[in-house]
Order: C-alpha cells, then structure tokens, then sequence
C-alpha cells in the first residue's frame, strides 16, 4: 500500500494543483466581474450627473458643444476614480444615456461610494 501511494503521489500532487490552479482562475473572474459591474454602475453615475449637469447650464449652447462639455467633464471625474474607457465607448454610453436608452438617471445616493 505504501509503495503504491509512493508511485501515485506525483501524480496527485499534479491533479490537487490542476484543481486549484482552476479554482484559483474561476475566484478572480468572480471578483473580477463584481468589481468591473460596480465600475460601470459608477460610470453610468457619472454620466448621468454629468449631463443632467450639462443641459442645465448649457441653455445655450448646442447639441454638439454640449456633448463635448459632458464628454470633458466626465473624463475628468473617471481619471480621478482610476476608471479606464475608451474614447468610443464613452461617446456611445453618453449618446445612449442622452437617448434614453440608458436604464435610469441617476442621483448621487445611487453612485456606489469607494472602497
């Protein structure tokens, strides 16, 4: 029995670390996921101030420089958070939240805090 648990060990010992190693892999994506759902709901946040902030003092100004106002703003607020997007899906989500197609405005007591 001893000599037998001596030649399976290796072998074991590779199956335990396949397992964990998956594991492992299966907890970051977990987390990871959590943590880029909370960013996202920060980001809508953000946006959704920002142009309600916008087309409240921008009574004059045009569509155009409106959205470039909005867009401005909210890439300042997204680098102080650390939050990363691209160019193209910030238009697309500012667009989208202008259009309505966003799911709701947001308030600063629905803005995840920090930490």
């Amino acid at each position: 029995m001893n000599e037998l648990f001596e030649i399976l060990s290796p072998y074991i010992m590779v199956i335990l670390t396949a397992i964990a190693g998956y594991l492992a892999t299966k907890v970051k994506l977990f987390i990871d996921a959590k943590i880029d759902r909370v960013n996202q709901e920060r980001l809508m946040g953000f946006i959704a101030l920002t142009v309600d902030y916008v087309e409240q003092i921008g009574i004059d100004l045009k569509a155009e420089e409106k959205f470039q106002l909005a867009k401005n703003k909210i890439i300042i607020w997204i680098r102080q958070k650390g939050l990363t997007v691209s160019e193209d899906e910030m238009d697309i989500l500012i667009e989208a939240f202008v259009h309505g197609l966003a799911p709701t405005h947001a308030t600063t007591e629905e803005i995840p805090k920090e930490g």
